[in-house]
């Protein structure tokens, strides 16, 4: 008879012995009901939510109630017990097994404030769910148990005093209760079940028990109001989506214990501004702080040896993270979407940066790739749309792209950096397989060459005894429009406005492409010099030192290294670059 919600009256025969659980499950209109005295069974949620029903006797022969058999009974008032029951009593309309020690249900109409029987020692799963006009309830010393969806749906609980010696507290036990703002749990609690608190939407603080070990799944999901917790330092492990959608969560303390995060723990906490991951945690899931957008910093530490795919994505205010030595690959999305990424600082130790990576950085301009322990492989579209993105630099041997495997010569599919137009990367002269990287991933390679350090430049500069008061790294001695730190990186003198930039020869196949795409003609070649980005530099050549010296273009450098194609001139020749006035 489940959702007969049109039932209004319904005749029971006395043979009959047992009503199976659900039963009658959200009859709405049924407003009576009599049990007949041979009954001796009802099932767990036999009458759930028959919000019609006034009253019930329990029958003289009735030996078992299911869990819930009467839950979010809306007008139901009292529970009645056939006096000749040996195994149930009703206190105050209020059903108890015979010997009081366990709770079994709360009528749902029974509104304010509940004091529990002394001597009750475990309230039974869902005995007050959808009790929505219950207030508040004081639960006496000795109960040790509180089942399942107890309390759940009591939206009207605004406080909840519990024993210091309750053990146990179920699954849901208090979700769903709006208006409860504060609960202390007692210290015998070690875990905290699936959902305990989940949709308290008012809990703004709950007190945790110093030997608490596990925050389970959903414990906390979607309390929206709370604003900080405070972890024990026994807590090893925090279960899935156990603070998923807690919007106002402003910090969270980790215990130095702590070693497992689960999936999609603090999903879509947008107010949490900061984490301290401790070292010793081994274990982060997917998507676990996916959406917290006003997180800012991030340190991974050693001890994770691999993160899930999306741990970061969509953290739109994330500005920095560093991946500790030791972490073997960026898995798939795992930073996708931080429109606000910065700098990320990337272990050798990692093998391989997976799809979507960092797709959609678009606040990302240059990244540093160590030397790896083996061979990178970068997958398809790991730097998607990463629309500022101008540099990534290789320490080591080019990477191998999606597809290399097996046959490179089948490789098909989106780039590493689709929808990343200025991308160009950078590779130590010396190191290998870089001749085919330019065709494959659609983006210029050139040769990255380290700029000096201040202190030691200056020492090979006549800057300090000849300049003591213009020695600093912004002063211009020479008044060419280049302060002493471009003239470092530029490789131009300080002391003399007509020096010209250090040209340095590369050898590169002919049938490669500059960074323009623009391959060398037959009557041409390329040096490459350090550069100022913004600044604009003729490129001149002459038959002997003499000259005359020739103008062939003016062009304005980008990076701080650019190619420079020269024309070849009939005889020997010299060539320079000067900054142009």
């Amino acid at each position: 008879f489940s959702d007969c919600t049109g039932l209004a009256d319904l005749t029971l025969p006395d043979s009959l012995v047992s009503i199976g659980g659900v039963a009658f499950l959200d009859c709405g209109s049924l407003a009576e009901i009599t049990l007949p005295e041979g009954l001796t069974t009802i099932g767990g949620r036999a009458f759930a939510g028959c919000g019609s029903l006034l009253e019930v006797t329990i029958p003289t022969g009735l030996t078992d109630f299911g869990a819930g058999a009467l839950e979010s009974c809306t007008r139901l008032s009292a529970i009645h017990v056939d006096p000749a029951n040996p195994s149930f009593r009703s206190v105050e309309g209020v059903l108890f097994t015979a010997s009081l020690g366990t709770l079994l249900q709360y009528p749902a109409a029974k509104a304010g404030a509940y004091l529990l029987l002394d001597g009750v020692t475990r309230i039974q799963d869902r005995a007050f769910q959808g009790c929505t006009a219950l207030t508040d309830v004081w639960l006496v010393p000795g109960l040790t148990e509180i089942g399942d969806s107890a309390f759940e749906g009591c939206t009207g609980l605004r406080s909840a005093s519990l024993p210091a010696t309750v053990m146990s507290i179920g699954s849901l036990a208090f979700s769903r209760c709006e208006a409860l703002i504060e609960i202390t749990l007692p210290n015998g609690v070690t875990a905290l079940a699936e959902g305990l608190f989940s949709d308290c939407t008012g809990l703004t603080g709950i007190g945790l028990p110093a030997a608490l070990t596990l925050v389970g799944n959903s414990a906390f999901a979607n309390c929206s109001s709370l604003v900080g917790i405070s972890l024990p330092d026994a807590v090893t492990e925090i279960g899935d989506g156990a603070f998923l959608n807690c919007t106002g969560l402003l910090g969270i303390s980790f215990p130095s214990g702590l070693r497992k995060i689960g999936d999609w723990t603090f999903q879509n906490c947008m107010s949490l501004a900061a984490i301290l991951i401790p070292e010793s945690v081994y274990s982060i899931g997917v998507g676990a702080f996916s959406g917290c957008q006003a997180l800012t910093s991030v340190t991974v530490p050693g001890r994770l040896s691999s993160l899930s795919p999306s741990t970061f994505r969509d953290c739109t205010g994330l500005t920095e993270v560093v991946f500790a030595e030791g972490l073997r690959g960026l898995p798939w999305g795992v930073l996708a979407g931080c429109t606000s990424l910065q700098s990320v600082t990337i272990p050798s130790s990692v093998m391989s940066i997976d799809s979507f990576a960092f797709r959609d950085c678009i606040s990302l301009r240059s990244v540093i790739l160590p030397v790896p322990l083996i061979a990178l492989v970068i997958d398809y579209l790991a730097f998607a749309h990463c629309e500022n993105l101008g540099a990534i630099r290789f320490e080591g041997d080019a990477p191998k792209i999606w597809g290399d495997g097996s046959n490179p010569a089948t490789w098909e599919g989106p780039a590493p950096f689709e929808g990343s137009p200025a991308v160009v990367l950078y590779y130590r002269p010396g190191t290998a397989g870089w001749e085919s990287i330019e065709g494959r991933t659609g983006r210029p390679t050139v040769p990255w060459i380290d700029p000096p350090r201040y202190d030691d430049w200056l020492l090979t500069t006549a800057l300090a005894a000849e300049y003591p008061e213009a020695s600093g790294e912004s002063d211009d001695p020479d008044g060419d429009g280049l302060n002493n730190h471009e003239e470092m990186l530029a490789g131009t003198s300080p002391t003399d406005p007509n020096s010209v930039l250090e040209l340095e020869p590369v050898p590169r196949p002919d049938d490669l492409t500059e960074q323009d795409r623009q391959p060398l003609g037959p009557s041409e070649h390329a040096v490459y010099a350090r550069t100022i980005p913004g600044k604009s530099y003729a490129v001149q050549w002459a038959n002997t030192v003499e000259g005359p010296w020739h103008v062939d273009e003016v062009v304005t450098a980008t990076t701080a290294q650019k190619r420079f194609v020269l024309p070849k001139p009939t005889t020997q020749g010299l060539y320079q670059v000067i900054l142009a006035q």
